[in-house]
């Protein structure tokens, strides 16, 4: 619930109804297209649009002290933003903010859970944390993909790219790098240097990455304070 009540609630949305977004994107992340819980998500894209479009469009006549009340109130190149992109942005907000930070915390402690040796360090050493978290995004990379279109042709890795061309990027595999990082595939919860991608890179860098980070080390610090012996049922 973590992720969902923060990200809505900054939002000036009813974080009371966190389940309901959380549930539909993590329906559309983690299943596959013919599976009926993905199904039923996307037949509920454009009612959810529909609502997102309505609370910009309350926010535009009636604003708080929200993030969404900031977004419809700002301008850009002298013009403030239609519903419909300020819907667009709300929808990356609400999805980058709930299904990512909580798969990123369900690896680390499914990890820790299965690592006790790991475990066992993070509980004597708490200071160790915000490098495991680091860690956890590196390997683990909660967003695995993205694409991007290129602006102009030019020539990457010896291939050519051409304006237009659409560029699939592998966040999962560019933080598995051998050249970039030592013992790539092995999980080293006090690496120091750490300089993976599972926020992205340059213009389209993940927003709420800061946030994120916080998240995640509060949610996992409490967990191996309160439940320190807790055990993962692996069927």
């Amino acid at each position: 619930p973590v992720p969902g009540v923060m990200t809505l609630e900054m939002m000036g949305m009813p974080s009371t109804n966190w389940r309901y977004y959380a549930d539909f994107f993590h329906a559309t992340s983690s299943f596959k297209p013919s599976d009926p819980e993905f199904q039923d998500a996307v037949s509920r894209i454009g009612d959810m649009w529909g609502e997102l479009a309505d609370i910009a469009r309350s926010r535009r006549a009636n604003p708080g002290d929200d993030l969404t009340s900031a977004i419809v109130t700002s301008e850009i190149d002298g013009r403030v933003l239609t519903d419909e992109e300020v819907a667009g942005i709300l929808w990356n907000l609400v999805a980058g903010g709930l299904d990512t930070t909580t798969s990123l915390v369900g690896w680390g402690l499914h990890h820790l859970g299965t690592n006790p040796d790991d475990r066992a360090r993070l509980i004597a050493d708490p200071a160790l944390i915000p490098s495991a978290v680091e860690e956890f995004l590196r390997y683990y990379s909660p967003s695995e993909s993205l694409t991007r279109t290129a602006t102009r042709d030019v020539e990457l890795g010896g291939r050519q790219i051409k304006r237009g061309d659409v560029v699939f990027i592998s966040w999962v595999s560019a933080n598995r790098d051998s050249a970039m990082f030592d013992d790539a595939d092995r999980v080293q919860i006090d690496r120091t240097e750490n300089k993976h991608l599972a926020f992205g890179l340059g213009g389209h860098r993940c927003i709420g990455s800061s946030i994120a980070r916080l998240e995640s080390e509060l949610m996992i610090a409490d967990v191996l304070t309160r439940l320190p012996d807790y055990e993962i049922d692996l069927d």
